[in-house]
């Protein structure tokens, strides 16, 4: 087999137990190319047998699944989130668990932020934002440049706001980059 990365051992276990009684194996796993980039390993193995039921080899299969995997990791994040939607009924739970779970899918730090009113403003951090960040917008008071300029330019009231329109704010704030 050609796999880069070390196989953990209860999988070796269940692949040794697989030949050692002559049965199908199959399984993912991560692993490496040889340029280093991650990828989704699927493995399958089989053993064939001739007509005396002698084994006389086996065929082993293996795709990179990563597609795949990321398929089944975004229908896992939706599904999660949809159940969140109709199991909570405080929004603020809601909040903070949906703001996790984009926190999970982006793998990166995530702050929501709630402009009802010029004079009214509700943070929410996933759980991951590291304290300078916090510290940086917690000190974000109404009537901070930072809360009039998202006020003035309704940024955060479009359905449709990105990055890019966000980050000339957050570069003119004590140089701030982290979007």
């Amino acid at each position: 087999m050609l796999h880069q990365a070390p196989i953990p051992e209860d999988e070796r276990e269940r692949l040794d137990q697989a030949v050692k009684n002559y049965e199908p194996y199959a399984t993912t796993l991560p692993n490496y190319r040889k340029d280093g980039t991650f990828y989704w390993q699927g493995l399958k193995l089989s053993p064939i047998f001739d007509a005396a039921s002698q084994l006389e080899n086996y065929l082993v299969i293996q795709e990179d699944v990563t597609d795949q995997k990321e398929q089944q990791r975004l229908i896992e994040n939706q599904l999660d989130m949809f159940e969140a939607i109709i199991r909570v009924t405080e929004e603020h739970q809601l909040l903070e668990y949906l703001i996790d779970r984009v926190r999970h899918h982006l793998e990166g730090e995530v702050v929501f932020i709630r402009l009802s009113e010029p004079s009214e403003v509700t943070r929410f951090y996933s759980k991951n934002v590291k304290k300078p960040t916090r510290e940086f917008f917690d000190a974000q008071q109404p009537g901070s440049q930072l809360v009039n300029d998202l006020c003035e330019q309704q940024v955060l009231n479009k359905i449709d706001a990105t990055s890019s329109e966000l980050a000339p704010i957050f570069k003119q704030q004590l140089g701030y980059r982290s979007l």
